[in-house]
Order: C-alpha cells, then sequence, then structure tokens
C-alpha cells in the first residue's frame, strides 16, 4: 500500500495572483485523478475567490487572512489553529510562503511539500522538492507538477480547468448586447507583472481583424484600465464593443468566453482564456516576463515577443518606457491574429512548448578573438535558422561586469563556450546580482550529444532526464 493511498484531505497553497492560481489547476486535475474521492482546499488571497469558485477540482476555498504586515500573532495562530482543526493529511505549498509553510508544520499535517530552496524552508518540509527555476526552458505549470514528483507513479499532464456554463455565457450576451457572430476578446492591461501593450496599436489590430474578417473586438478590462479603452477608442476607426470597467472579476470568465479568440499580454485573463481553451495569441513585450515560463498552456496559440537590445535591468512596473512596446509592431500581432483565426498556429503540445522557447531563449556563442571553432560555426548557424536571438561575444571568463552587461541587453540565457566551462560556470553564477536568472553554460559537445532540433536539445541540456 501506497502512503499517498491515505490521503483524504489536501491543502493547497496558493495566495497570489489570478494566473498564479490558475496554473495550479492542472496539478489539482491530476491529484483528483491520482486519488479519488479527495478532498481539495484552497488557501488563496479573497480576491481571487470569485476564480477560485469556478474552478471544479477545488472543494473548498480558504481565503488568506495573513497579508504581509498587517496581521497579529493572534491571527497567526486562530489560522493554525482553523488548519489543525481541519485535519489535513498532506499540505502542498505552490507558492514559499513563511507564515503557511511554519503553519503546516505546527497544525500536525502530516506530509508537507514544498521547494527547500529558499533560505530557511527545509526545516518545516517533511518531503522537500527542488523545483530548479533556473530552467527557463520550464513553464511554470511544469515546475509546479516537479512538487508533486512524491508520487510513486507521477501525475498525469492535464489540461488547466475553468467552470462556465453555456447558460451564463448565453445570458451575459443578452444583457451587454452582444452579437451573436465571432468576437476577438481583447484585454488592454495587465496584472503588472509586465507592461501593457499600446492601446493605439491594439486599436489597429482589431481594425485590421475586422476588415479581414469581418469579425469585432470585444474590447475589456478593469475600471482601472479606463485610461486604456480611452486611448483605444480615439484611435480605433471601425466599431468594436467595449466593456473596460463594465464587468467585475466573477464576470470576467464570461466576458471571456464571449471571445471565440483572445489577443493580449501574459495576464490572469490571458491564462482565464487558455482554461477555458480559447485559441490565445500572446503578447510579451519585456524582456523579464517569459513565454517560456508564462505562456498559455495546452491551447492553440501564437507567441509575439520581439528581441530589443535594452541596456536596463528589466522591472516593468518600475520602468516608464515605452521602447519595447513600440518594438513590437501592429503586423507582427496582426499577423499571429490572422494565422490563428485561419488555424494555422500551433496545436500540439510538445511544439507549443518548443515554440515558446524559441520566442524565450537568446543564445550567446563566446570566442577568444580569433574565430569560432568550426563547430560553434555551424551550431550558431542552426540555432539563427530556428529563429533564436544569437550574439557573438568576445569575452573571457574574468570580465563578469561585461559579461552581466551582455546577459541584460540581449536577453541572453545560455552561453555556449570552447573551453574552461567550470570558469564560466562561476562567471555566470557571480552575476546574479545582476540578472534575475545566471544562464546556462554549456559546451559545443554537450549542445552536439544532445538529439533533436535547438529547440530539443537546449531542453535536454537544462534537463538531461528530459
Amino acid at each position: 500500500m501506497s502512503w499517498s493511498d491515505s490521503i483524504r484531505r489536501i491543502l493547497v497553497i496558493r495566495p497570489d495572483q489570478i494566473g498564479d492560481l490558475l496554473l495550479i489547476t492542472p496539478v489539482l486535475r491530476a491529484l483528483k485523478k491520482k486519488c479519488p474521492g479527495v478532498e481539495i482546499t484552497a488557501c488563496i488571497k479573497p480576491y481571487t475567490a470569485p476564480i477560485a469558485c469556478r474552478i471544479p477540482e477545488i472543494d473548498v476555498i480558504f481565503t488568506d487572512r495573513l497579508l504581509p504586515g498587517q496581521y497579529t500573532w493572534s491571527d497567526f495562530w486562530q489560522v493554525a489553529n482553523e488548519i489543525r482543526a481541519r485535519q489535513f493529511d498532506l499540505a502542498i505549498h505552490f507558492t514559499t510562503d513563511y507564515p503557511y509553510t511554519l503553519i503546516s508544520f505546527l497544525a500536525g499535517i502530516r506530509y508537507r511539500v514544498g521547494d527547500y530552496a529558499r533560505l530557511g524552508m527545509r526545516p518545516w518540509l517533511n518531503m522537500p522538492v527542488r523545483q530548479h527555476y533556473r530552467d527557463t526552458s520550464k513553464h511554470e505549470i511544469e515546475h509546479n507538477y516537479d512538487l508533486c514528483n512524491i508520487f510513486d507513479s507521477g501525475l498525469s499532464e492535464e489540461p488547466m480547468s475553468l467552470r462556465v456554463s453555456a447558460e451564463e455565457v448565453q445570458k451575459f450576451r443578452m444583457t451587454h448586447q452582444l452579437p451573436a457572430g465571432p468576437l476577438l476578446a481583447v484585454h488592454l492591461g495587465t496584472g503588472g507583472g509586465n507592461k501593457p501593450w499600446l492601446p493605439e496599436s491594439y486599436a489597429m489590430v482589431c481594425d485590421q481583424i475586422l476588415q479581414k474578417f469581418q469579425m469585432p473586438s470585444l474590447v475589456i478590462g478593469s475600471p482601472a484600465e479606463q485610461s486604456l479603452a480611452q486611448r483605444f477608442m480615439a484611435s480605433a476607426k471601425g466599431r468594436h464593443h467595449v466593456m473596460v470597467g463594465k464587468t467585475d472579476l466573477s464576470d470576467l470568465p464570461l466576458a471571456i468566453a464571449c471571445g471565440d479568440y483572445f489577443l493580449g499580454v501574459d495576464s490572469g485573463p490571458m491564462h482565464i482564456a487558455a482554461a477555458l481553451q480559447k485559441p490565445t495569441v500572446a503578447i510579451f513585450p519585456t524582456k523579464m516576463v517569459k513565454a517560456a515560463h508564462w505562456g498559455p498552456w495546452h491551447v492553440p496559440q501564437e507567441i509575439v515577443h520581439m528581441q530589443t537590445a535594452c541596456e536596463l535591468r528589466c522591472v516593468p512596473r518600475q520602468c516608464a518606457l515605452e521602447t519595447c512596446l513600440k518594438e513590437h509592431p501592429v503586423d507582427a500581432v496582426f499577423q499571429a491574429v490572422s494565422r490563428l483565426i485561419e488555424g494555422h498556429c500551433s496545436k500540439n503540445a510538445w511544439d507549443q512548448k518548443l515554440q515558446r522557447i524559441r520566442k524565450t531563449l537568446g543564445i550567446g556563442f563566446i570566442h577568444k578573438g580569433h574565430g569560432l571553432l568550426p563547430t560553434m560555426q555551424t551550431q550558431m548557424h542552426q540555432v539563427k535558422a530556428e529563429g533564436f536571438q544569437v550574439r557573438l561575444l568576445q569575452l573571457g571568463p574574468w570580465q563578469v561586469s561585461e559579461l552581466a552587461a551582455a546577459l541584460n541587453a540581449f536577453n541572453l540565457h545560455v552561453l555556449v563556450v570552447p573551453s574552461h566551462v567550470q570558469l564560466w560556470r562561476v562567471a555566470a553564477a557571480l552575476t546574479g546580482s545582476k540578472v534575475f536568472i545566471p544562464p546556462l553554460v554549456i559546451t559545443p559537445d554537450a549542445l552536439e550529444a544532445a538529439e533533436g532540433n535547438v529547440a530539443q536539445r537546449l531542453v535536454q541540456c537544462f534537463n538531461p532526464c528530459e
């Protein structure tokens, strides 16, 4: 008898944003299949409850009351006692959070799973797991699955899930007087982790789609995004349905469900669209937010990301520049939406993963000033032919500052080095204070030894077990 056969109540902890919550739903679905009859309680932020109540795998919602800097020790012990009273068998920490990691220990939960990489976490976890977030080829959902490698036979790979009935959608359409024909759902904003694409550019794409396919757009957004909506309406020439500020979070899935396709920047609404199995065009305008990590999951998709040579360390919330937004041309997005509507898009899950990797990973080839090795020259041509961004760098492993500047400017995630690989790995690690994730350092031989196309070989280099 396996230890998992005794699991009856599971506490999953993800007090985070809308997209983060939805990105654990494939694992929840797999857990339901693995442990039939199990009850899943989700610890979430209060504002995501309208979305959580639409996730069929969540049986009970436990709202997070321990907001950073706003709770007392009395609040802490009250939550701990409530969780103890529910007698959970397993706690899965999808976000490594100090209060709840300690609470799951104090509440006496028998099995406690979480990523032990964060300092001070491991003593409270008796089933610690390493999620390897430095592997920039992996999707957030794949990292979530890594937490559940504790199960003997693993979990099945599942799509995202969100419950919306046809009756609800029809009522929403009638209430808001939406046409019966096909619609392109467009979300103008973003949750704050990324930057919104320019509303004037959205307007041009929507007009072109209306002209080519006779498909108007349903433009959605929160009340805080009214200024974006005003800019959109000032630029749009065609007749579109602008509902920015007219729906709340409980209605948002219904609005997105009214669309036949979805267009927007990486955000909670984009993941809602993916959970509803809406073919999606996802724009990734900044260097920081990676399509490989945050792209749509298991849904027909097109990724738009233009590599830009910006020398600044990318922190979208703090950046007022529009340089990267302007370098994502209207025509690239229009062509992506057209391919999606015409069905010429990536539909196979593995091909989708490889497409996201090509749109994410920049690759630097190191040489010493007397040219590349013949093997590296061949590899560089192969990498370029597959659509990766490639940079030729003349640096030594002692030039850490120059290396960090190149990684930032050209958004490089992989370095191919001719020799002294260990020294280069030390140099890459030393850039950690200036880049978010140090690059993977490999030799030409390692890249050559892997199988498949370049994207497949890079996956194997990040994780030799793939």
